[in-house]
């Protein structure tokens, strides 16, 4: 069973949390109108490797769905536009296209 928006959004939310990028206390509605910039990922780069928190964050993400049968297609690419919102990530992320079942075990 591939997953929708709400558990899209619970995944999601949950990474982000646990990540410390957002708070526990934040409205559903608030969470959805951060945008990517706001998150300040990257700030300040690593030399070596200018997108680590992102390429981090998307096998967080990964890792998040796994854990649910699914494979999903993402890469940093998705946290490139800082003007982009989480509730754009998460409309992409539930797309059933961007998502593949798995078995687990």
């Amino acid at each position: 069973m591939k997953l929708g928006k709400e558990e899209s959004y619970r995944l999601v939310r949950a990474v982000l949390v646990a990540e410390h990028f957002i708070s526990n206390f934040i409205l559903h509605d608030e969470f959805m109108a951060v945008k990517v910039g706001d998150l300040k990922l990257d700030k300040p780069t690593l030399e070596s490797d200018p997108d680590f928190e992102k390429k981090s964050l998307i096998l967080k993400f990964k890792k998040a769905y796994r854990s649910e049968g699914i494979s999903i297609a993402i890469s940093a690419n998705l946290l490139k536009d800082e003007e982009q919102t989480l509730g754009d990530i998460i409309s992409v992320c539930s797309k059933p296209q961007m998502q593949k079942e798995i078995s687990i075990g």
